[in-house]
């Protein structure tokens, strides 16, 4: 018969599985909504009360939102307030987080209609110094940087763990390390250095830095005034702290340091979106100047990859999905992004929102904010049943690793009182049931431990201790607080059975 204590322990790994469960459950049912039909009309008035209504529900702290349509603004405006307390407007500066990709991408183009760049052509023709440790990568095209079929990778490069970088071409160098996880041209991978890359050639083609170009050829053409590329997050000028979720509470805390540059660069307002969604429905800025001609628009727009659904900078909706969308999502440690372009109204809508990647849109089980409120309002401007009640994920995550972790703490603490009792049945054992019996106190100082590699091999993605902590302070401080405890269950059992002379004897017989 297996013993109290070893059974408390061995529920350790049953209550994260079922933690587990009532995560993606709870998430998947928050998603699903109620499915009652409604029809709105989208205006000023209809944004309002969803994201109203979607931040009560949520805890979001703010968000701002812009719709167009055509070459004009339906609404732009700012819902809740920043971490100074500030209220949001739609001239409140927020990154844009992956949004940048197509702000980039938009530059490359530039170059090509100038005749300075071939898309189809291997970026060493332009950036020798563009040199992975890998024999494929002298034939990455600078379309498949865009497109992200370049075969680099977070499994062949760990981008998240380099840290801030004194230059855009310091950034690129660090990739003479990286590895191709597969062919030039034949798989979607998502990698934030492929844009690295993309605004390192943009700087060296056009003869100047890449902030400066992206100010002079792409933000002031579209007007968008209060815009700017950030090196890395401490380049947030102007831009409030964001937050994280933290159980019951959201923490106000500054974004991790690692490279942005072309990748997730831009900070913005809704007021420059609304201008920069003109500009990409229409071809032209609000000034009636071309960003880029119409052919280069619709190169910018077509899916180039064996998937069919990623473009350069811009991903399309699958396949017969209505309304058929043209857009990208972004998501920082501390805030999140949306965008997307719907060719068949003629309409635009961008999100900004300031609380980032969390853990259950990390697993992909619910979106992040930006793109729950966005979907909404996708859904309503095509005057169709949302079927997005707002998502309570975040929350019901939140409590299913609480209530897990603190089943794990009450276990510790009984384990810990019951030691002697513990001991004096163990010690009529054999030694070996004795370790036997502690490995069970080890698990979650061992998740602990491996998390990072469990993150990458569930996502794909390369993340760091802090920014895992980031995704989910409950998991990652009550992972520590459990371990901890573990440990010491098995540090007071193993002197209790030191203390035990049969044990010792038994010891003593194995060893000689």
């Amino acid at each position: 018969m297996i013993g109290s204590g070893r059974r408390r322990g061995l529920a350790v790994a049953p209550v994260l599985v079922v933690a587990w469960g009532v995560v993606t459950a709870g998430a998947a049912s928050a998603v699903a909504g109620s499915g009652t039909p409604r029809a709105f009309a989208i205006d000023a008035g209809t944004v309002s009360r969803y994201v109203a209504d979607y931040r009560n529900v949520t805890g979001l702290p703010g968000a701002v939102v812009v719709i167009t349509q055509g070459d004009h603004v339906v609404t732009a405006g700012g819902y809740g307030s920043d971490s100074r307390g500030d209220a949001l407007t739609s001239r409140s500066p927020l990154p844009a987080a992956s949004l940048s990709k197509s702000f980039t991408a938009t530059a490359v183009l530039q170059l090509v209609e100038a005749g300075k760049v071939t898309l189809d052509h291997p970026v060493v023709e332009y950036l020798p110094e563009f040199a992975p440790a890998d024999a494929r990568a002298p034939r990455i095209t600078v379309r498949e940087l865009l497109n992200q079929t370049s075969g680099m990778s977070d499994t062949g490069f760990a981008a998240m763990h380099v840290g801030r970088q004194p230059s855009l071409r310091a950034a690129v160098a660090l990739l003479r390390t990286a590895h191709l996880t597969a062919d030039p041209g034949t798989r979607f991978q998502y990698h934030n250095p492929n844009y690295w890359v993309a605004a390192r050639l943009v700087e060296v083609v056009a003869g100047q830095p890449y902030g400066d170009y992206l100010r002079t050829h792409v933000l002031d053409p579209a007007g968008m005034t209060d815009t700017f590329a950030a090196a890395d997050p401490s380049g947030f000028t102007g831009v409030a702290d964001g937050y994280v979720d933290a159980g019951l509470t959201q923490l106000s805390l500054p974004e991790p340091q690692w490279p942005l540059y072309g990748a997730a660069d831009v900070v913005t307002t809704a007021a420059d979106l609304g201008r920069w969604l003109i500009a990409q429905t229409t071809g032209r800025t609000t000034a009636g100047r071309p960003l880029l001609s119409a052919a280069s628009l619709r190169e910018l727009h077509t899916a180039s990859d064996p998937s069919g659904r990623h473009a350069l900078g811009w991903t399309l909706s699958a396949p017969g999905a209505e309304p058929a969308t043209i857009g990208h999502d972004g998501t920082l440690f501390t805030f999140s992004a949306s965008q997307t372009l719907l060719p068949g109204s003629g309409y635009g809508i961008a999100v900004l929102a300031d609380r980032g990647l969390g853990l259950t849109s990390a697993l992909g089980v619910a979106p992040h904010d930006a793109v729950a409120i966005r979907e909404a309002l996708v859904a309503l401007q095509a005057d169709q049943n949302s079927g997005f009640t707002p998502s309570r994920a975040r929350f019901w995550a939140d409590l299913a690793l609480a209530s897990a972790l603190v089943a794990v703490l009450g276990g510790a603490v009984r384990a810990l009182r019951g030691t002697r009792r513990w001991a004096t049945r163990r010690g009529a054992g054999p030694w070996w049931r004795v370790g036997l019996g502690l490995l069970p106190w080890l698990l979650p100082a061992v998740l602990l431990g491996v998390l990072p590699w469990i993150a990458v091999a569930l996502t794909g993605r390369d993340v760091t201790f802090l920014e895992l902590a980031y995704i989910s302070p409950v998991l990652v401080v009550g992972l520590a607080v459990t371990g901890l405890l573990g440990l010491t269950v098995i540090a007071v059992r193993v002197v209790r059975c030191a203390q035990d002379p049969r044990l010792r004897h038994r010891v003593r017989g194995a060893d000689s």
